[in-house]
């Protein structure tokens, strides 16, 4: 189960109009840029997928960095978790958790002491020209642009 202060957040960036049109074109994450905690969250162009952190109720000093499936008509009303990268290693709850594409190019899940608690293991690249793209299908795609722009998918 997703922890209520989680849900409820859900539920307001996804159904309040306000924020809905400042959080419709979020299913893009560039190099520099981080989800920390459970305050900031990426969606799917269709907001059929959520990425953000979350605490089980069973383990409420726990973090994760999860992507969730809306199985509803309501956004946000009904979330199932389809994956989770951090399942063997939480975030303890003196830190946040921090999702990022890290200066070798992985993604990577850590503290905000910089502890590493999950990597994508992609071995060493530049993060230079990356991009983390939450599709409409659920994948969470790590792209690169070359100078001419030509995109490889890297993860």
């Amino acid at each position: 189960m997703i922890n209520m202060r989680a849900t409820l957040l859900l539920l307001f960036l996804l159904c309040s109009p306000c924020t809905l049109n400042a959080f419709s074109g979020n299913d893009v994450l560039k190099a520099g840029e981080n989800i920390t905690g459970t305050t900031s969250f990426l969606a799917s162009a269709s907001k059929k997928f959520i990425l953000g952190f979350f605490s089980p109720q069973s383990r409420p000093n726990d973090s994760y960095l999860g992507i969730w499936y809306n199985t509803s008509q309501f956004p946000g009303s009904q979330l199932t978790l389809v994956w989770v990268a951090n399942r063997n290693r939480p975030v303890g709850s003196n830190n946040n958790g921090v999702f990022q594409i890290a200066q070798d190019g992985n993604l990577v899940v850590t503290d905000s002491s910089g502890e590493t608690y999950w990597s994508s293991e992609l071995g060493n690249s530049s993060s230079t020209n990356m991009t983390v793209k939450l599709m409409d299908s659920g994948n969470l795609m790590l792209l690169q642009y070359d100078q001419t722009g030509k995109t490889t998918t890297m993860y």
